[in-house]
């Protein structure tokens, strides 16, 4: 199970791990970042274990959409 946190305004700060169930979570916490059109996202991954293919789907969606705004998307960890 992942823990997803905003410790900044822009960062997202994901614990543990993103598999199928835990996805539609990540994918609803970009949501806010998205719609306030941050000019840059940043994704800490310094404290996740394991991402399978529906995680990495969601990381892709998310730097399509910010990138349409002029966005970028950061991960690290």
């Amino acid at each position: 199970m992942a823990d997803i946190s905003h410790p900044q305004p822009n960062v997202l700060s994901i614990t543990g791990e993103i598999d199928l169930h835990e996805s539609p979570h990540l994918k609803r916490a970009f949501e806010p970042l998205i719609k306030k059109k941050i000019p840059r996202v940043v994704v800490d991954f310094t404290q996740v274990s394991y991402i399978d293919s529906s995680g990495l789907a969601v990381f892709f969606e998310a730097a399509q959409r910010i990138k349409a705004y002029g966005g970028k998307l950061a991960l690290y960890g």
